[in-house]
């Protein structure tokens, strides 16, 4: 496990289109499936920069996943910096820009207040998952949290994922149903003690 190399982000990239492509939030946001891979990799190189700018962005020794984390106390970025952010998602997205702005609104309505780490993005590609990669990705971000004790913060789109995550600690905060899209459970990791 190591932290992305810049020849190694369109890799890490593939790999997490592969894994999102029948996600919840993805079919929302680009129902569309023939096209699916292709807009969620045009969406990764817009959207995660300034995630991982401000961040961390990991993956394993065979470039089979990734994890970007946000760190906490992002610096702040102006006016013109966020509407281009904004314009360029919005290309994207094309006709699903008011889908995404809908999304947009319900995370950040459900996210803790209290500085934390944020696990925007988790993903293996498929024929991989299920094989730890998970767990080692965000393990060295946890430890980070249990160390210096501040919290993890995470939205997952799948209740089937919600086991793997409290087995890391996290707890569900409840349920949150985007309009006309999908379910979303805000998830919070208190830091552990004992592991620091």
């Amino acid at each position: 496990m190591h932290e992305v190399r810049a020849d190694e982000v369109a890799t890490v990239y593939g790999a997490l289109a592969r894994a999102f492509e029948d996600d919840p939030v993805t079919a929302f946001l680009f129902p569309e499936g023939s096209s699916r891979i292709d807009r969620l990799l045009a969406f990764y190189r817009v959207t995660t920069p300034w995630l991982t700018e401000q961040g961390r962005f990991f993956t394993d020794t065979g470039l089979r996943g990734g994890a970007i984390w946000q760190a906490p106390r992002p610096a702040r970025v102006g006016t013109a910096w966020t509407l281009l952010r904004l314009l360029r998602t919005g290309l994207v997205l094309r006709g699903r820009a008011r889908a995404g702005l809908v999304l947009g609104q319900a995370i950040e309505s459900m996210r803790v207040r209290q500085p934390h780490w944020y696990l925007g993005i988790l993903g293996t590609q498929p024929e991989d998952q299920g094989r730890g990669i998970g767990s080692e990705l965000i393990e060295p971000i946890l430890e980070v949290c249990d160390r210096t004790r501040e919290i993890a913060y995470l939205e997952s789109s799948k209740a089937v994922n919600i086991p793997f995550y409290e087995r890391h600690g996290f707890e569900v905060m409840g349920e949150v149903e985007v309009p006309r899209g999908p379910v979303l459970w805000p998830m919070v990791r208190q830091p552990q003690r004992g592991r620091a």
